[in-house]
Parts: structure tokens; sequence; C-alpha cells
């Protein structure tokens, strides 16, 4: 269901702590108002208690039993300025738990989904994330999930997450090491930005997604940094590990509202070459002075066919 939380909240009178609720098809009953010290507010009812939610500087959070079996989350927006995000936000949570079918299920989805914007959250959009920027986080969401996940365990996977870090591997475990590079669908090679991310005495993986950029109603399972995101929270079991995934996620500068978080991606293949000795690259060891700071090429993925492994 679509709701224009705009309308809502601007329809709302000074009466601080009076709840309207929303009709939804979901387990739980959903509110939405003004605070009793007169900010936005979404409550959530519940017949037992959710699991806890921090809050954040822009995002009040309070939890707590209103009288025996009536539970309430409250979130609270303590900026003005963000208002705009605040009604994607509550559209957004009220996306994830429609449909569910038992509270507990519904709570879960709901503590999944905050997590998302608490690290998130801006007071803005900026609205002019590269492209690159988003398909690049894309593709490395996508290995983690499809490769990474079936060959490592997902704590280790994300521990070894270095892309956002700019670090010279996206990622790296032990003496093992994968650089990803995701192009277009028909792209007849690949950039190498720097002459470290091929640079190695051990053995490593270039692996390369091509993914060819979808309208925004394509459907093809987990196809944005958003779906992807969400799947791979929900995979994840220690608070820990999903702060730190979260975290790694926000480096990246992309706002939830940003219609780059949507963009839809359809992948076509995913294939793994091993960079050994006689792979065509460039390592530091063979460039010829010290003054050259920079050094970037490309490499064709025809020609690296013999490097392809199984």
């Amino acid at each position: 269901m679509t709701i224009n939380f705009e309308e809502y909240f601007r329809s709302l009178t000074e009466h601080s702590g009076n709840q309207k609720k929303i009709p939804i098809n979901a387990p739980v009953g959903v509110f939405y108002g003004l605070s009793n010290d007169g900010y936005l507010r979404l409550s959530i009812l519940s017949l037992r208690g959710g699991p806890q939610m921090e809050s954040t500087k822009q995002l009040r959070v309070t939890q707590g039993e209103e009288s025996k079996g009536v539970y309430w989350t409250c979130f609270d927006l303590l900026s003005k300025e963000a208002e705009p995000v605040f009604y994607s936000f509550c559209s957004n949570l009220l996306e994830a738990i429609e449909g569910s079918a038992n509270e507990s299920e519904a709570l879960n989805k709901l503590k999944i989904r905050y997590i998302i914007w608490k690290s998130l959250f801006k007071k803005e959009a900026t609205g002019n994330v590269p492209f690159e920027t988003v398909q690049g986080l894309f593709g490395e969401l996508y290995f983690m999930k499809k490769y990474m996940f079936g060959k490592y365990d997902i704590p280790t996977s994300i521990r070894a997450w270095s892309g956002p870090d700019a670090l010279s591997k996206d990622y790296a475990i032990g003496a093992d090491w994968y650089e990803l590079k995701t192009v277009g669908a028909h792209s007849s090679c690949v950039h190498i930005n720097s002459v470290t991310q091929l640079s190695s005495d051990i053995p490593g993986h270039l692996v390369i997604v091509r993914a060819e950029k979808m309208a925004s109603e394509f459907s093809n399972g987990e196809s944005s940094i958003l779906e992807l995101f969400e799947s791979i929270l929900q995979a994840i079991s220690d608070e820990t590990v999903e702060n730190i995934f979260s975290s790694k996620v926000a480096s990246y500068g992309i706002n939830i509202s940003d219609t780059a978080f949507s963009v839809k991606f359809d992948v076509k293949d995913l294939n793994l070459y091993s960079v050994i000795n006689g792979f065509p690259r460039i390592t530091l060891k063979e460039v010829p002075c010290p003054e050259i700071t920079n050094v970037s090429y490309d490499i064709s993925i025809a020609a690296i066919k013999q490097f392809a492994e199984d």
C-alpha cells in the first residue's frame, strides 16, 4: 500500500499525544501523530514486547508496556529539517511489516528495517550519487551474497569486505583476496583504477560481474542495493556483525531515500579469474619511477579467458 505521510502529518492539529490509526494489513497496529513534546511520531502497537532498538541523533525510539499485554514502539523525529526523509522512513517501515504472518515476524522485520535507517538516515538525500558508485556497491553486495556466503561463513565474509574502506583489495581473507569489477552487460573490458588493485605476490582473483541497468518496474529477486542489503541483514544473526555491515554500506554515502538505493540491475553473469603469474597486469614492481603516483589501465575480458575459474 502507498501512504502519503507528508499529507498525513500535515493534517495533524497541534494537540500533542493524539495518535491516529493507519489501516494496514499487518498483525501489529500502526499509528501516526505527535509525541507529548510535539515531535512527529510513528507508533507500533503490539501484544508482546519488541526487540530493543537504539535512538539516533535524529530519531528517538521509545519502547515500553503501557498496560498489561499492550506494548508500544515509537519513533519520534527530532530534526525538523529531516521531515522529508522521515516521510520516506515511515513508508519504508510499513512496507517491511505489511503482510507479515504474525507479530513476531513483523517486529523482527521492523528491527531489521530500522537497522538500515539507523546507519543511513541523513538530513536529506544528495540526489547526485555517481552511477559508478551505485553499480559498484550493488556488485560487491551481489558477490557477497551469491559467492562469499557459500564459500565462507557470513561473519567472516562481512569482515573481509574492505571495498568501502578504500583498501587495495575488495575482499581479503587470510592470504586469499578478491578484486571485484562490476561492468555493463556488453562491456568488452574492465578498468583497473590503480596499480595496487591487482598487485600481490600471492595469487588472487579478479571477479567480474556483468549487470544491466533496468527500469524501476523490473523484478527478478534481489535486483537493487536495498533488496540485497535487506536480504543480507536477514541472514546475519549477530548484532555486532549487523552493525559492521550496515556501517560499511553507510560509508559509501548513499542515503536510503536516494533513488540510487533502489536502482534495478539484471545480473547477466559472475565470473572469477585467477590472478597468477602470466595474468596481464601492471604491478608495483613494474612501475619504473617512484615519481609516477597514479597508474590505471584496461584489461580485455576476452583476452583473459584462459585464466577463468570453474
